[in-house]
C-alpha cells in the first residue's frame, strides 16, 4: 500500500518514512537505508521532526546490524527533544 502511494505521489515524505520503517521491520535493511537517503536527497523541505525521525530510524538500523555503539552515538547526538520524547526514549531503551 505504501509502495503504491509512493508510485502515485513520490514526494510524500511521511509515506517514505513509514515505508523505511516497514522495510526495517521485515529485515530489508538496505532498502530502509536507501529510502531514508531518498528523503534527504529529495530536495523536500525537511524540518526538525523529519530529521529526528530519520536519525532515530538510522539508530534502529544500526542496532539491527549489530552495531549498538553506532546506534547509541546517533541517539546521543540527536538527544531528547523534551522529557516526554517517547520515540527517543524507546529507541534508547532498545
Amino acid at each position: 500500500m505504501l509502495e503504491d502511494l509512493l508510485r502515485r505521489s513520490p514526494s510524500h515524505v511521511p509515506a517514505r518514512l513509514s515505508l523505511a520503517s516497514v522495510y526495517e521491520r521485515v529485515n530489508r535493511l538496505g532498502d530502509a537505508e536507501a529510502m531514508l537517503r531518498t528523503v534527504e536527497e529529495s530536495g523536500a523541505q525537511i524540518d526538525e521532526n523529519v530529521q529526528r525521525s530519520i536519525e532515530r530510524q538510522r539508530a534502529q538500523l544500526a542496532e539491527r546490524r549489530g552495531t549498538p555503539a553506532i546506534a547509541r552515538a546517533i541517539l546521543d547526538r540527536i538527544g531528547s527533544k523534551c522529557d516526554d520524547d517517547v520515540g527517543y526514549w524507546f529507541a534508547l531503551a532498545n
